[in-house]
């Protein structure tokens, strides 16, 4: 089945979390689809910005552990 993550991820590699930089990486490659996924899912697109961003920043900091 396609799907905009399989395409994605089919035209680039896998990130390896071990920095900041990758976090940005998949941030930039993955944030429109993700907040576009969540909307559906909570029906507000402010509401899934907010939970997008939260998602980043959680990744972030479990990296800084």
């Amino acid at each position: 089945m396609w799907s905009e993550a399989s395409a994605i991820e089919a035209h680039e590699p896998r990130l390896q979390a071990t920095s900041p930089r990758s976090i940005e990486s998949a941030y930039h490659a993955y944030y429109p689809a993700l907040v576009r996924r969540l909307t559906v899912i909570v029906g507000d697109p402010h509401e899934a910005e907010d939970l997008a961003q939260t998602t980043f920043e959680r990744a972030l900091g479990a990296l800084q552990r």
